[in-house]
């Protein structure tokens, strides 16, 4: 009678135990998918860190042309005010000298 109980210990301890096995594969199988899931959103952000990072240094290029450009043109625009002032000054002058010149004119 004991080993017949010591029978069914031993049949329900192997059952229980191939129960747990069964149930620790079905755990690590489903780990598995979640950790290829896991790795295939990694890849997925990945490139798009990738694709923001390239996107950030064009808009860093970008923008240092556009500064530089900015410059150039600020220098430009401080000229042509300089030529401009100089040209309304002889223009001043000429008109001066020409005043005289008109009124000499108009008595002759």
């Amino acid at each position: 009678m004991i080993k017949k109980i010591a029978k069914v210990i031993v049949a329900v301890l192997i059952l229980s135990g191939a129960g747990l096995l069964v149930t620790n594969i079905s755990k690590v199988n489903s780990l598995r998918r979640e950790l290829a899931e896991s790795e295939k959103l990694c890849g997925i952000i990945r490139g798009e860190l990738d694709r923001i990072q390239k996107e950030k240094e064009e808009l860093v290029q970008e923008h240092r042309r556009s500064r530089e450009s900015s410059s150039s043109y600020i220098a430009l625009n401080a000229k042509l005010r300089s030529e401009k002032e100089k040209l309304n000054g002889d223009l001043g002058k000429a008109q001066k000298t020409i005043e005289p010149k008109k009124a000499e004119i108009q008595r002759l």
